[in-house]
């Protein structure tokens, strides 16, 4: 229930990292050929509150000057850790600065690559040549997190050098509180961060109400906006945003626009943000021409070189289903700008696919295939998507062979996105075997399949009875690791059938913590009886 909560609490935020974007994938790192572009995405517009906003934004261009060769030896972990690489790297009189590491770590942090993200920033931590500042302290405490736990993240502040324990890494803190929606936890630390003289400007509490947000305490924010105007404390744009999204939760539209009447009057520094949450909330209500006028006010706030601005437009335009809007947008951003990004195209053909202008795609499909300066296959996916969803099988087949021929070895959501295809025209063999290359490709990409072709696959499998392609499939999930109950049971039900002990099986799942069920229970007993007395 609580995922469900902060899942939908960051959507309505525009939060990369819960749920789809605009690529529809679950995770940007999967595949090392398609790691560095992502990496390479801006991040100069995250929201007030979060750790993203410690240290100085990550751009495509500041990540482009890392030494050449570091991210590489860095990420492919495959071939020897994090810390012996880096070791390496100095030992073999290779240069090596705070700034190329915080880049590193902001980046993978950025890409969902916690882990590693984690991994860099320790060593960092731990070498006496680097000055670890506050500021890395936040991103560290964030990944501990994330990758730990919230007590971990608590163990290592209290474990934090004096002279680092100030509001910045106080707020880092309140800001794991947040995102895990642990309400009680924020507000009791909320109150020693006034004790302390912490709580002077707003950003602490736009991350107390993005823990309300989390936990779906709508009110809370109301009254935490009316604190701060008690104590004359200025709102910023994050703070209209958290004001605004949660009028539209509760289904007080008239209330949200006496707020951007607020803002006309009394604040018009804010940036383009707030009238996206302004349209956003008139879409979910079903209000077309009020949701396109809030639009083209975000527009007139575009500060100059904000490519994530013109991206995020395209996105809401495509889910208005205005794609001659989508068009003059696109063509804006390719004048505003001397070089666009793979980013840039991932918004625009993900818009124009979902308005099913396939034409549109393959044209600036063409467009970036014919100048990119580095393959990027979560773009080429979006064609090869398109295609699925439009029934050209036999197209999607050739566009794929002519992508893997020219480009190298397919990510694993390209093998995917094809097996998603066989599946849904019925020609399950193909199905099975595009699934099995992509799971047997996933190393340490972070990537993790549709849970509706996972039990696809599987469910012919135990219509097959084929154990031994069943019990491989599992393997590989429980690698990733994705395992579920209903994984499991159809991997029982295919021993089952197949009359096979499946004793092993019961003991994997006890080993991956996964739960049983009713039809667990029922399919031990048919194995159980099945098995040959004495």
């Amino acid at each position: 229930m609580r995922l469900a909560l902060i899942a939908n609490a960051f959507k309505r935020l525009g939060v990369q990292g819960f749920g789809k974007s605009v690529c529809q994938q679950r995770s940007p790192y999967d595949g090392s050929r398609a790691v560095f572009p992502l990496f390479l995405k801006t991040f100069s517009s995250a929201e007030e509150g979060s750790v993203e906003n410690t240290g100085e934004p990550v751009t495509e261009s500041r990540i482009e000057k890392l030494p050449k060769g570091l991210f590489w030896k860095v990420f492919d972990r495959t071939k020897e850790p994090t810390k012996s690489a880096l070791d390496k790297w100095l030992n073999d009189g290779k240069k090596l600065k705070e700034r190329d590491l915080q880049s590193l770590v902001r980046g993978f942090r950025n890409s969902h690559n916690y882990k590693k993200a984690l991994e860099v920033s320790q060593w960092m931590q731990n070498h006496p040549k680097f000055v670890f500042t506050p500021g890395d302290y936040c991103i560290m405490l964030d990944l501990i997190e994330r990758v730990y736990g919230i007590d971990r993240a608590e163990k290592c502040f209290q474990d934090l050098p004096e002279i680092s324990k100030n509001e910045i890494t106080y707020c880092a803190l309140l800001d794991c509180y947040a995102k895990a929606g642990l309400t009680e936890k924020a507000e009791h630390w909320m109150e020693k961060m006034q004790e302390l003289g912490f709580t002077t400007t707003v950003r602490p509490y736009n991350t107390l109400m993005k823990c309300y947000l989390v936990s779906d305490q709508m009110e809370k924010i109301l009254s935490t906006i009316k604190h701060l105007k008690k104590i004359d404390v200025q709102l910023n744009s994050f703070s209209y945003r958290l004001w605004i999204n949660a009028c539209a939760s509760m289904s007080k539209i008239d209330d949200a626009e006496k707020i951007v009447d607020e803002i006309k009057s009394t604040n018009d520094s804010v940036d383009w943000t707030v009238y996206t949450a302004v349209g956003d909330m008139y879409i979910k209500s079903g209000l077309p021409d009020k949701a396109k006028s809030a639009l083209k006010e975000a527009e007139k706030k575009i500060g100059k070189g904000d490519r994530r601005a013109y991206d995020y437009l395209i996105t809401m335009n495509a889910s208005l289903d205005d794609k001659e809007e989508v068009y003059r947008l696109w063509n804006i951003l390719k004048t505003s700008f001397d070089k666009l990004y793979n980013t840039d195209y991932i918004s625009v053909l993900s818009s124009l696919a979902k308005s099913g202008d396939i034409e549109g795609v393959e044209k600036i499909f063409k467009e970036w295939e014919t100048s990119c300066s580095s393959y990027d296959f979560r773009v080429s996916n979006i064609l090869l998507a398109a295609y699925v969803r439009g029934g050209m099988l036999e197209k999607a087949e050739s566009f794929h062979s002519r992508i893997a021929k020219e480009r190298g070895e397919p990510i694993c959501k390209t093998w995917e996105i094809l097996a998603q295809g066989y599946l849904n025209s019925k020609q399950m063999d193909k199905a099975v075997t595009t699934m099995l290359n992509a799971l047997r490709r996933v190393r340490s990409s972070g990537w993790k399949p549709r849970s509706e072709n996972v039990i696809g696959i599987l469910k012919y499998l135990e219509e097959q009875g084929n154990v031994e392609i069943a019990d491989e499939v599992l393997k590989l999930l429980r690698d990733i690791p994705y395992v579920t109950t209903e994984i499991y049971n159809l991997l029982l039900s295919t021993h089952a059938k197949a009359g096979k002990d499946a004793d092993e099986i019961f003991e994997q799942m006890v080993i991956d913590k996964v739960s049983t069920d009713k039809e667990t229970d029922r399919l031990r007993k048919v194995i159980n009886d099945n098995k040959p007395s004495g």
